[in-house]
């Protein structure tokens, strides 16, 4: 599998390079992935449902190389701010 890594990745450097040195081609690059901001950071989504919210957690463990999500379900008998404030809490404690 390293043959084909290193194959690719000089593909790709030369293909690169040789786009750059066209002056018509627009290059628009992000990394797809950015270990600094991922592995630190905390994505969280909330979503309306029927008769609450529904937090999401997604994180990206490097170690495992797999992606992890969390679910909480939040009724809206609850207080949301309070609610949401522990589930984040319980989230940090448990993964970090």
């Amino acid at each position: 599998m390293k043959f084909f890594d290193k194959w690719f990745a000089k593909q790709a450097k030369k293909a690169w390079e040789a786009a750059r040195e066209d002056s018509n081609v627009k290059i628009l690059a992000s990394p797809i992935h950015n270990d600094r901001i991922e592995s630190n950071g905390i994505n969280m989504k909330l979503y309306v449902a029927n008769g609450g919210y529904i937090v999401e957690f997604q994180r990206w463990d490097n170690v495992k190389d797999r992606h992890f999500n969390e679910l909480h379900v939040i009724n809206d008998s609850e207080n949301l701010g309070e609610r949401l404030s522990e589930v984040i809490v319980q989230y940090i404690i448990s993964n970090h």
